[in-house]
């Protein structure tokens, strides 16, 4: 059977994982977002899953809860420079808010903030094709449309990140996981007092 890879992996020591490469294709090619975008998430700054599991819940929730339905793909790795880090490809419905609304870098900011609680700093990788470009400019996010186009072909490449060999022969226990396909979680309204 021959193997998915990419330019991407090829450059990182090849693919590390066809399988699960192959299950976050199938979630960009069938995602039911109206105006989906493709984040690339890392956090740094705990040797802990259950940090970065609860990070990726909280980022979620808020995220549901601004009615921003959201599905995710993720690896755990290792290395000398990051340590144990881990890498988040969230697929973002952006119809009726802004994701970076809520995934500012600026101090103070809500995700920032509560991650600088438990010691996790996170960053937003960029695509770096110019295809993904609005205006001119370089975003934080791939466009990922319903039909085939030629951002639809680079956010399947860039995806594969997430499966390159490098870094991931020193993670000790399971290095994927993912989200489960959930919809959006609206906050209830209070109650008002009688």
């Amino acid at each position: 059977m021959k193997k998915d890879g990419t330019y991407i992996t090829d450059a990182n020591e090849g693919l590390h994982s066809q399988v699960n490469y192959r299950k976050a294709k199938q979630m960009l090619l069938t995602h039911p977002y109206t105006n989906a975008r493709l984040y690339h998430l890392v956090l740094t700054g705990s040797e802990s899953r259950e940090d970065y599991k609860w990070a990726i819940d909280l980022l979620c929730r808020e995220l549901r809860a601004n009615d921003m339905p959201v599905m995710w793909k993720a690896c755990y790795e290792r290395d000398e420079k990051k340590r144990f880090h881990a890498h988040y490809f969230l697929l973002i419905e952006a119809h009726h808010r802004i994701p970076c609304q809520i995934m500012r870098y600026r101090k103070g900011e809500f995700l920032e903030s509560r991650l600088s609680e438990r010691g996790i700093a996170f960053t937003i990788a960029p695509p770096g094709k110019e295809v993904h470009h609005y205006k001119g400019k370089q975003q934080n996010y791939a466009f990922v449309p319903k039909k085939a186009s030629p951002r639809l072909d680079d956010a399947l490449v860039w995806v594969s990140y997430l499966f390159k060999m490098r870094s991931k022969q020193d993670v000790e226990g399971q290095i994927y996981t993912s989200s489960t396909n959930r919809g959006s979680e609206k906050v209830r309204p209070a109650k008002e007092a009688a």
